[in-house]
Protein backbone atom coordinates (compact mmCIF):
# COMPACT_ATOMS: atom_id res chain seq x y z
CA UNK A 1 0.00 0.00 0.00
CA UNK A 2 1.49 3.29 -1.10
CA UNK A 3 0.97 6.96 -0.35
CA UNK A 4 -0.34 9.81 -2.46
CA UNK A 5 1.75 12.99 -2.29
CA UNK A 6 -0.08 16.21 -3.16
CA UNK A 7 1.89 19.41 -3.59
CA UNK A 8 -0.53 22.20 -2.77
CA UNK A 9 -2.02 24.43 -0.11
CA UNK A 10 -4.92 23.65 2.20
CA UNK A 11 -7.51 26.45 2.21
CA UNK A 12 -10.19 25.04 4.58
CA UNK A 13 -10.79 22.06 6.87
CA UNK A 14 -14.10 20.80 8.26
CA UNK A 15 -13.26 18.40 11.09
CA UNK A 16 -16.89 17.42 11.67
CA UNK A 17 -17.50 16.43 8.02
CA UNK A 18 -13.93 15.10 7.83
CA UNK A 19 -13.05 16.83 4.62
CA UNK A 20 -10.65 19.52 3.50
CA UNK A 21 -10.25 21.76 0.49
CA UNK A 22 -6.94 22.46 -1.14
CA UNK A 23 -5.44 24.08 -4.18
CA UNK A 24 -2.87 22.10 -6.10
CA UNK A 25 0.40 23.78 -6.97
CA UNK A 26 -0.87 24.76 -10.40
CA UNK A 27 -3.85 26.60 -8.88
CA UNK A 28 -2.14 28.45 -6.00
CA UNK A 29 -2.62 31.83 -7.66
CA UNK A 30 -6.35 31.28 -8.13
CA UNK A 31 -8.46 33.59 -6.03
CA UNK A 32 -11.77 31.76 -6.26
CA UNK A 33 -12.49 29.13 -3.59
CA UNK A 34 -14.37 27.16 -6.27
CA UNK A 35 -11.00 26.41 -7.89
CA UNK A 36 -10.08 24.23 -4.91
CA UNK A 37 -10.40 20.46 -4.74
CA UNK A 38 -11.96 18.39 -1.94
CA UNK A 39 -10.26 15.55 -0.08
CA UNK A 40 -12.06 13.36 2.47
CA UNK A 41 -10.22 11.75 5.38
CA UNK A 42 -10.73 9.29 8.22
CA UNK A 43 -7.79 10.57 10.23
CA UNK A 44 -6.01 13.89 10.02
CA UNK A 45 -2.75 15.14 11.51
CA UNK A 46 -2.18 18.91 11.48
CA UNK A 47 1.49 19.85 11.70
CA UNK A 48 1.73 23.31 10.18
CA UNK A 49 4.06 24.91 12.71
CA UNK A 50 3.84 28.61 13.49
CA UNK A 51 4.58 32.00 11.97
CA UNK A 52 6.51 34.96 13.34
CA UNK A 53 4.46 36.97 15.80
CA UNK A 54 3.57 40.21 14.00
CA UNK A 55 4.33 43.53 15.62
CA UNK A 56 1.40 45.25 17.26
CA UNK A 57 0.65 48.29 15.17
CA UNK A 58 -0.46 51.51 16.88
CA UNK A 59 -4.07 52.51 16.34
CA UNK A 60 -2.89 55.48 14.35
CA UNK A 61 0.53 55.91 12.78
CA UNK A 62 2.24 59.24 13.49
CA UNK A 63 3.05 61.30 10.45
CA UNK A 64 6.18 60.14 8.69
CA UNK A 65 6.05 56.57 10.05
CA UNK A 66 5.29 53.23 8.38
CA UNK A 67 4.37 49.82 9.88
CA UNK A 68 6.99 47.08 10.17
CA UNK A 69 5.61 44.89 7.42
CA UNK A 70 7.79 42.30 5.63
CA UNK A 71 9.85 43.76 2.78
CA UNK A 72 13.31 43.45 1.27
CA UNK A 73 14.76 45.20 4.33
CA UNK A 74 12.34 43.88 7.00
CA UNK A 75 12.53 40.08 7.27
CA UNK A 76 10.46 37.72 9.42
CA UNK A 77 12.15 34.51 10.62
CA UNK A 78 9.16 32.31 9.80
CA UNK A 79 8.65 30.52 7.57
CA UNK A 80 12.26 29.41 7.95
CA UNK A 81 12.30 28.11 4.38
CA UNK A 82 12.25 31.73 3.17
CA UNK A 83 14.58 33.25 5.76
CA UNK A 84 17.89 32.24 4.17
CA UNK A 85 16.82 33.29 0.68
CA UNK A 86 15.66 36.69 1.96
CA UNK A 87 18.97 37.33 3.75
CA UNK A 88 20.90 36.16 0.70
CA UNK A 89 18.89 38.54 -1.47
CA UNK A 90 19.68 41.43 0.88
CA UNK A 91 23.37 40.50 0.88
CA UNK A 92 23.45 40.35 -2.91
CA UNK A 93 21.70 43.71 -3.25
CA UNK A 94 23.87 45.34 -0.62
CA UNK A 95 27.18 44.08 -1.95
CA UNK A 96 26.25 44.88 -5.55
CA UNK A 97 25.23 48.43 -4.67
CA UNK A 98 28.30 48.93 -2.50
CA UNK A 99 30.63 47.58 -5.16
CA UNK A 100 29.05 49.84 -7.78
CA UNK A 101 29.57 52.93 -5.63
CA UNK A 102 33.25 52.04 -5.15
CA UNK A 103 34.49 51.73 -8.72
CA UNK A 104 31.45 52.35 -10.88
CA UNK A 105 31.08 48.71 -11.83
CA UNK A 106 29.18 45.75 -10.44
CA UNK A 107 31.58 43.20 -8.98
CA UNK A 108 30.93 39.50 -9.35
CA UNK A 109 30.01 37.56 -6.23
CA UNK A 110 33.52 36.07 -6.00
CA UNK A 111 35.11 39.54 -6.20
CA UNK A 112 32.92 41.15 -3.55
CA UNK A 113 34.90 40.45 -0.33
CA UNK A 114 38.02 42.18 -1.71
CA UNK A 115 36.02 45.02 -3.24
CA UNK A 116 34.24 45.79 0.02
CA UNK A 117 37.20 45.95 2.39
CA UNK A 118 36.98 49.74 2.78
CA UNK A 119 33.22 50.30 2.37
CA UNK A 120 30.70 51.40 4.97
CA UNK A 121 28.89 48.47 6.57
CA UNK A 122 25.18 47.63 6.78
CA UNK A 123 23.28 48.48 9.95
CA UNK A 124 21.35 45.40 11.08
CA UNK A 125 18.77 45.22 13.88
CA UNK A 126 17.42 41.93 15.26
CA UNK A 127 14.17 42.21 17.23
CA UNK A 128 13.67 39.43 19.78
CA UNK A 129 15.89 38.28 22.64
CA UNK A 130 15.09 34.55 22.68
CA UNK A 131 17.26 31.73 21.40
CA UNK A 132 16.36 32.49 17.78
CA UNK A 133 17.28 36.16 18.11
CA UNK A 134 20.61 35.37 19.76
CA UNK A 135 21.64 32.75 17.20
CA UNK A 136 20.51 34.99 14.35
CA UNK A 137 22.51 37.98 15.52
CA UNK A 138 25.56 35.70 15.92
CA UNK A 139 25.04 34.26 12.42
CA UNK A 140 24.65 37.76 10.96
CA UNK A 141 27.91 38.80 12.61
CA UNK A 142 29.56 35.90 10.77
CA UNK A 143 27.81 36.75 7.47
CA UNK A 144 28.49 40.51 7.73
CA UNK A 145 31.73 40.79 9.77
CA UNK A 146 31.94 44.60 9.78
CA UNK A 147 28.22 45.36 10.19
CA UNK A 148 26.73 47.49 12.95
CA UNK A 149 24.59 44.96 14.83
CA UNK A 150 21.92 45.64 17.45
CA UNK A 151 19.63 43.29 19.39
CA UNK A 152 16.34 44.47 20.90
CA UNK A 153 14.84 42.37 23.72
CA UNK A 154 11.63 43.10 25.60
CA UNK A 155 12.89 41.52 28.87
CA UNK A 156 16.04 41.99 30.89
CA UNK A 157 17.15 38.40 30.29
CA UNK A 158 18.01 37.06 26.85
CA UNK A 159 18.89 33.70 25.37
CA UNK A 160 17.73 30.18 26.17
CA UNK A 161 14.19 30.33 27.58
CA UNK A 162 15.29 33.63 29.20
CA UNK A 163 17.01 31.77 32.03
CA UNK A 164 18.95 33.99 34.42
CA UNK A 165 21.87 31.60 34.73
CA UNK A 166 22.70 31.80 31.03
CA UNK A 167 21.58 35.34 30.18
CA UNK A 168 24.73 37.05 31.46
CA UNK A 169 26.92 34.63 29.52
CA UNK A 170 24.98 35.41 26.36
CA UNK A 171 25.20 39.18 26.90
CA UNK A 172 28.94 39.01 27.52
CA UNK A 173 29.50 36.85 24.44
CA UNK A 174 27.48 39.14 22.17
CA UNK A 175 29.17 42.29 23.44
CA UNK A 176 32.54 40.65 22.77
CA UNK A 177 31.29 40.25 19.21
CA UNK A 178 30.44 43.96 18.98
CA UNK A 179 26.66 43.58 19.27
CA UNK A 180 24.76 46.44 20.94
CA UNK A 181 22.11 45.03 23.27
CA UNK A 182 18.94 46.90 24.23
CA UNK A 183 17.10 45.02 26.99
CA UNK A 184 13.67 45.94 28.39
CA UNK A 185 12.98 47.49 25.01
CA UNK A 186 9.68 47.05 23.20
CA UNK A 187 9.62 47.57 19.43
CA UNK A 188 6.53 49.66 18.69
CA UNK A 189 5.71 48.15 15.32
CA UNK A 190 6.61 51.21 13.29
CA UNK A 191 9.61 52.80 11.66
CA UNK A 192 10.27 56.34 10.57
CA UNK A 193 12.92 58.29 8.75
CA UNK A 194 15.81 59.55 10.87
CA UNK A 195 18.37 61.63 8.97
CA UNK A 196 16.96 60.18 5.77
CA UNK A 197 17.18 56.54 6.85
CA UNK A 198 14.46 54.17 8.12
CA UNK A 199 14.75 53.59 11.85
CA UNK A 200 12.98 51.17 14.14
CA UNK A 201 11.18 52.83 17.04
CA UNK A 202 11.66 51.19 20.43
CA UNK A 203 10.60 52.14 23.95
CA UNK A 204 13.10 51.23 26.65
CA UNK A 205 12.75 51.17 30.42
CA UNK A 206 14.75 54.09 31.80
CA UNK A 207 16.63 51.85 34.25
CA UNK A 208 17.95 49.72 31.37
CA UNK A 209 18.82 52.79 29.32
CA UNK A 210 20.68 54.31 32.26
CA UNK A 211 22.72 51.17 32.90
CA UNK A 212 23.63 50.83 29.23
CA UNK A 213 24.59 54.51 29.10
CA UNK A 214 26.93 53.97 32.02
CA UNK A 215 28.42 50.86 30.44
CA UNK A 216 29.30 52.44 27.11
CA UNK A 217 28.68 55.50 25.02
CA UNK A 218 25.71 55.55 22.73
CA UNK A 219 26.44 54.00 19.33
CA UNK A 220 26.94 56.32 16.41
CA UNK A 221 23.71 57.28 14.59
CA UNK A 222 21.44 56.03 17.41
CA UNK A 223 19.14 58.87 18.44
CA UNK A 224 17.54 58.88 21.91
CA UNK A 225 14.54 61.00 22.88
CA UNK A 226 12.51 61.39 26.04
CA UNK A 227 9.85 58.70 26.24
CA UNK A 228 6.15 59.32 26.10
CA UNK A 229 5.44 56.35 28.36
CA UNK A 230 4.40 56.19 32.00
CA UNK A 231 5.89 58.33 34.75
CA UNK A 232 8.09 57.02 37.53
CA UNK A 233 7.52 57.62 41.23
CA UNK A 234 9.63 60.77 41.09
CA UNK A 235 7.57 62.22 38.24
CA UNK A 236 10.19 61.54 35.59
CA UNK A 237 9.46 59.55 32.45
CA UNK A 238 9.77 55.81 33.14
CA UNK A 239 10.81 55.11 29.56
CA UNK A 240 12.94 56.57 26.82
CA UNK A 241 12.27 56.29 23.10
CA UNK A 242 15.11 55.03 20.93
CA UNK A 243 15.40 55.11 17.14
CA UNK A 244 17.79 52.65 15.49
CA UNK A 245 18.48 53.33 11.80
CA UNK A 246 18.75 50.09 9.83
CA UNK A 247 19.50 48.68 6.42
CA UNK A 248 18.16 45.28 7.48
CA UNK A 249 15.72 44.45 10.29
CA UNK A 250 15.13 40.80 11.24
CA UNK A 251 12.03 40.01 13.31
CA UNK A 252 12.52 37.08 15.72
CA UNK A 253 9.56 37.94 17.93
CA UNK A 254 8.30 34.48 18.84
CA UNK A 255 5.60 32.16 17.55
CA UNK A 256 2.06 32.98 16.44
CA UNK A 257 -0.68 30.74 15.08
CA UNK A 258 -0.52 30.40 11.28
CA UNK A 259 -3.44 31.93 9.32
CA UNK A 260 -4.55 28.48 8.11
CA UNK A 261 -5.85 27.63 11.58
CA UNK A 262 -8.56 30.26 11.18
CA UNK A 263 -9.91 28.21 8.26
CA UNK A 264 -10.36 25.04 10.36
CA UNK A 265 -13.77 24.34 11.89
CA UNK A 266 -14.89 21.82 14.50
CA UNK A 267 -12.01 22.13 16.95
CA UNK A 268 -11.39 23.54 20.43
CA UNK A 269 -8.93 26.39 20.54
CA UNK A 270 -6.28 27.19 23.10
CA UNK A 271 -4.93 30.65 23.87
CA UNK A 272 -3.59 32.80 21.06
CA UNK A 273 -5.37 30.77 18.37
CA UNK A 274 -3.45 27.48 18.65
CA UNK A 275 -5.12 24.06 18.48
CA UNK A 276 -5.90 22.49 21.85
CA UNK A 277 -5.12 18.76 22.06
CA UNK A 278 -5.46 16.21 24.85
CA UNK A 279 -2.75 13.88 26.08
CA UNK A 280 -3.23 11.56 23.09
CA UNK A 281 -2.54 14.56 20.83
CA UNK A 282 -6.15 14.54 19.58
CA UNK A 283 -8.02 17.79 18.98
CA UNK A 284 -11.22 15.98 17.94
CA UNK A 285 -12.07 12.32 17.22
CA UNK A 286 -9.60 11.21 14.57
CA UNK A 287 -8.01 14.67 14.29
CA UNK A 288 -4.52 15.13 15.69
CA UNK A 289 -2.11 18.06 15.91
CA UNK A 290 1.53 18.31 16.93
CA UNK A 291 4.37 20.80 17.03
CA UNK A 292 4.12 24.57 17.30
CA UNK A 293 0.51 24.71 16.05
CA UNK A 294 -0.72 22.63 19.01
CA UNK A 295 -1.01 23.23 22.75
CA UNK A 296 -1.32 20.21 25.02
CA UNK A 297 -4.09 20.53 27.60
CA UNK A 298 -2.83 21.22 31.15
CA UNK A 299 0.68 22.03 29.91
CA UNK A 300 2.21 25.38 29.00
CA UNK A 301 5.10 24.32 26.81
CA UNK A 302 7.45 26.68 24.98
CA UNK A 303 7.35 26.52 21.20
CA UNK A 304 10.50 24.42 20.86
CA UNK A 305 11.49 21.60 18.55
CA UNK A 306 12.48 19.32 21.42
CA UNK A 307 8.80 18.89 22.18
CA UNK A 308 7.62 18.55 18.58
CA UNK A 309 9.98 15.68 17.75
CA UNK A 310 8.60 13.70 20.70
CA UNK A 311 4.97 14.49 19.94
CA UNK A 312 5.12 13.22 16.36
CA UNK A 313 5.75 9.51 17.21
CA UNK A 314 2.79 9.64 19.63
CA UNK A 315 0.55 10.90 16.81
CA UNK A 316 1.78 8.23 14.38
CA UNK A 317 1.32 5.38 16.84
CA UNK A 318 -2.12 6.52 17.98
CA UNK A 319 -3.40 6.85 14.41
CA UNK A 320 -2.32 3.25 13.80
CA UNK A 321 -4.00 2.04 16.99
CA UNK A 322 -7.27 3.78 16.19
CA UNK A 323 -7.19 2.44 12.63
CA UNK A 324 -6.77 -1.05 14.09
CA UNK A 325 -9.88 -0.53 16.23
CA UNK A 326 -8.24 -0.13 19.63
CA UNK A 327 -10.07 1.71 22.38
CA UNK A 328 -9.05 5.20 23.48
CA UNK A 329 -7.86 3.79 26.80
CA UNK A 330 -5.11 1.98 24.91
CA UNK A 331 -3.79 5.07 23.15
CA UNK A 332 -0.41 6.48 24.13
CA UNK A 333 -0.31 9.56 26.36
CA UNK A 334 2.25 12.26 25.64
CA UNK A 335 4.40 13.09 28.67
CA UNK A 336 6.63 16.11 28.01
CA UNK A 337 10.06 16.03 29.57
CA UNK A 338 10.46 18.25 32.61
CA UNK A 339 13.67 19.79 31.40
CA UNK A 340 16.09 19.54 28.51
CA UNK A 341 19.62 20.57 27.65
CA UNK A 342 19.54 23.67 25.44
CA UNK A 343 22.50 24.79 23.35
CA UNK A 344 23.21 27.99 21.39
CA UNK A 345 25.53 28.23 18.39
CA UNK A 346 27.48 31.49 18.21
CA UNK A 347 28.63 30.58 14.68
CA UNK A 348 32.34 30.98 15.35
CA UNK A 349 33.24 27.69 17.03
CA UNK A 350 31.83 28.69 20.43
CA UNK A 351 28.56 27.63 22.03
CA UNK A 352 26.58 28.42 25.16
CA UNK A 353 24.35 25.91 26.92
CA UNK A 354 22.27 25.17 29.97
CA UNK A 355 21.13 22.03 31.73
CA UNK A 356 18.90 22.36 34.79
CA UNK A 357 20.72 24.83 37.05
CA UNK A 358 24.01 24.72 35.12
CA UNK A 359 25.21 27.18 32.49
CA UNK A 360 28.33 26.57 30.40
CA UNK A 361 30.14 27.79 27.30
CA UNK A 362 33.11 27.02 25.11
CA UNK A 363 34.26 25.26 21.98
CA UNK A 364 33.13 21.87 23.28
CA UNK A 365 29.56 23.17 23.54
CA UNK A 366 29.61 24.15 19.86
CA UNK A 367 31.05 20.71 19.00
CA UNK A 368 28.30 18.98 20.98
CA UNK A 369 25.51 21.01 19.39
CA UNK A 370 26.92 20.45 15.91
CA UNK A 371 27.15 16.71 16.54
CA UNK A 372 23.57 16.49 17.84
CA UNK A 373 22.10 18.64 15.05
CA UNK A 374 24.07 16.92 12.28
CA UNK A 375 23.10 13.50 13.58
CA UNK A 376 19.44 14.47 13.66
CA UNK A 377 19.49 15.82 10.10
CA UNK A 378 21.34 12.75 8.76
CA UNK A 379 18.41 10.60 9.85
CA UNK A 380 16.32 12.28 7.13
CA UNK A 381 18.83 12.15 4.27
Amino acid sequence: MGALFILGRVVAVDCEKKSLRYRSNSNLTAGDANDSETLSFDYLSINVGSVTMPMREPKSLPQGTTPLHPSDSIIYTRPVSQLVSHISKFASNWYSAAAATTDGTIATQHELPTSLSCLSSPRIVVVGGGSAGVELVAALRRRFPSSELSLLASSETIGILHRDNVSEKVKKALRQRQVSIYTQTVALGQCQLVNGFPAIHGRQARSAAYQEEKRQKKQKNNITKEGEGGKGDNGENATVDIYLPFDLCVMATGAAAPPLLQAISGLTWASHGFIQVDGTMQAAPGVFAAGDCAEVLDYHLPKAGVYAVREAPIVAENIMRIAEGQEKEKLLEYQPQRDFMALLNLCDGVGIGTWKSLAFSGGWVWWLKNRIDSGFMQRFQ
